[in-house]
């Protein structure tokens, strides 16, 4: 999901955005491997902040969610907008047009059940 909330970003192009660690790749796809990279996202730091990414006590306040929101320090994900808190919003996730009202729940749903990998 964050992929395609990334792709639909009109400012900042997936392959040069701020998101992007000194590898190029984006904090939730660091190594190619899904795997470690599951790990470094749910135990890692959000480039340019160094909190915490999640938040396993209140998963709903983690960083990246609340960046998404809207609702966290900085600016909201993803900088150039569009944002899944607008109305309209819309983004192709593996081949599926998902609302941002069904990534919010999706997002919700994972966060409060431990974000299985």
């Amino acid at each position: 999901m964050l992929d395609a909330i990334a792709a639909n970003d009109t400012q900042n192009p997936l392959s040069n955005a701020p998101h992007n660690t000194d590898s190029g790749a984006p904090f939730w796809r660091q190594t190619g491997n899904a795997a470690s990279d599951y790990k470094a996202f749910t135990t890692g730091s959000v480039p340019n902040f160094g909190d915490p990414i999640m938040d396993t006590s209140t998963p709903l306040q983690s960083l990246f969610y609340q960046m998404l929101m809207g609702t966290g320090p900085g600016s909201q994900m993803p900088l150039g907008g569009p944002y899944i808190t607008d109305s309209g919003y819309t983004a192709n996730v593996n081949g599926t047009t998902m609302t941002g009202q069904e990534i919010i729940a999706a997002l919700q749903s994972w966060l409060n059940n431990g974000f299985p990998q």
